[in-house]
C-alpha cells in the first residue's frame, strides 16, 4: 500500500480521484496514508553528527602480549627506556 500512496504523492490528481481509479475505499486510503506518515516522521535520510573518541594514551604492546598503556604526554626519553626493555 505504501507503493500506492508514493504514487499518489507523485501524482497530480486528488486523494479522492487516485482512490476511485484504484479502487481503493477512501478510508481504507486514509488508514494506511496515516501510518506511512509515521514512518516517514520515524525514518529520516540524512546525515548523524559522530563525535570521535580520541584517545589521550599511547600502548605500547610487546611481543610475548604485555601491554602498557601510557599517558599520551610520556617524554620521548620514557617512551625510548621503554621500547628498549625486553619484557
Amino acid at each position: 500500500m505504501f507503493a500506492l500512496i508514493e504514487q499518489w504523492k507523485n501524482s497530480a490528481e486528488s486523494r479522492k480521484a487516485f482512490c476511485r481509479r484504484h479502487n481503493i475505499a477512501p478510508s481504507t486510503f486514509s488508514y494506511w496514508y496515516a501510518k506511512y506518515q509515521k514512518t516517514e516522521s520515524a525514518v529520516k535520510p540524512g546525515f548523524v553528527e559522530v563525535q570521535p573518541h580520541l584517545s589521550r594514551s599511547l600502548e605500547l604492546i610487546y611481543p610475548n602480549g604485555v601491554k602498557i598503556r601510557l599517558p599520551h604526554d610520556t617524554s620521548l626519553s620514557e617512551l625510548r627506556t621503554l621500547l628498549q626493555l625486553n619484557v
